[in-house]
């Protein structure tokens, strides 16, 4: 409301729903605030549905893509987001260390040691989640999980899914009332296929202490990145960091592929051999399947007063305010 009055000039929007019903007032009608959505270039990082692969309902590949059959992206994104996301398929999306494609010559030189310890699909098909058509009856991707599931030897009996007398039955570990709206989203379509998720809702020191310790089967988390990986990727992926309590491998992985993939790009002397070996260790992690990819935004949703003007050319990241300056006319005419 103080920004609608003009008692700030500048404005981030974060809220994709308040971006799309809160900013209509008299000052936009009359071109005095201007709403702009900009692109950025800026790596938006992974944020996702994370299995912790040590318990061991997740510790089965297949299994864990099953599950991401089950996430209806495309009806969440509608109905919860008005379609204000894109859906994130890179842990470095939205920047030239997203690997696309298949893996050119000088990645193949990194991941072909490692063949016989890596799944097929990195080496011949190019990473998507799942898609639906958004009507919140996914029934084609309903089907490839029950298929998958069951060649895993896990069939329902009694609409429950089970394995040698085992219910598959898990919780979700929930911080915030939006993260709640998808994981309940998640939960009508687990289901259909006999999974039974328990969304459990804690406090902030609750949350992290269980996290702590990974006490947890599913949480919902996000990794930032730079355009300049390093060590930190150590502290999200590496092996033996994640047998030790506090930190971010939260997903449990424990690949030899991926430690040395990433002493490789630690270990990079130039940008390409940087960018090879971040592309190659991108195809490991989602081939892996430890996360449901959820969404992200590449625009940055700003509201300004027209006297606010800015460079013509915008930096990689995105709007930087300092860059910008006030038109003194513009200012003295709309004070008048």
């Amino acid at each position: 409301e103080a920004f609608k009055v003009g008692e700030y000039d500048y404005r981030r929007e974060y809220n994709a729903k308040r971006w799309l019903s809160e900013y209509e007032f008299k000052a936009v009608d009359k071109g005095h605030v201007v709403l702009k959505e900009m692109k950025n270039d800026r790596p938006v990082g992974m944020n996702a549905l994370v299995m912790n692969s040590r318990k061991e309902l997740f510790n089965n590949r297949r299994v864990r893509l099953a599950l991401s059959y089950a996430y209806d992206h495309e009806w969440i994104n509608k109905i919860l987001h008005n379609g204000a996301y894109v859906r994130t398929d890179s842990y470095f999306d939205n920047s030239p260390l997203s690997s696309s494609g298949l893996p050119s010559k000088e990645e193949f030189k990194l991941l072909n040691p490692w063949k016989d310890q890596l799944p097929n699909e990195v080496f011949s098909k190019t990473y998507r989640p799942p898609v639906t058509n958004g009507s919140g009856n996914p029934r084609r991707n309903l089907r490839n999980a029950k298929k998958i599931l069951e060649e895993e030897g896990w069939f329902v009996k009694n609409n429950k899914l089970m394995k040698d007398g085992k219910e598959f039955r898990f919780e979700i570990l929930i911080l915030s009332p939006s993260d709640e709206k998808i994981a309940l989203a998640f939960q009508k379509n687990l289901e259909v296929l006999g999974i039974t998720m328990d969304v459990r809702t804690v406090d902030s020191s609750q949350y992290q202490a269980r996290l702590l310790n990974y006490d947890f089967d599913m949480i919902k988390r996000y990794w930032g990145v730079s355009l300049s990986p390093g060590n930190e990727q150590q502290f999200y992926w590496g092996s033996e960091i994640g047998k030790k309590d506090g930190s971010r491998n939260y997903a449990g992985v424990d690949s030899p592929v991926v430690d040395e993939l990433i002493e490789k790009l630690i270990s990079a002397k130039t940008r390409k051999e940087l960018t090879t070996a971040i592309h190659a260790l991108d195809r490991v992690l989602l081939w892996g399947h430890y996360v449901i990819p959820l969404y992200h935004s590449n625009t940055d949703r700003i509201a300004y007063w027209d006297f606010l003007e800015y460079p013509d050319k915008i930096p990689l990241y995105g709007i930087v305010i300092e860059s910008w300056w006030i038109n003194q006319d513009k200012a003295l005419e709309l004070q008048h």
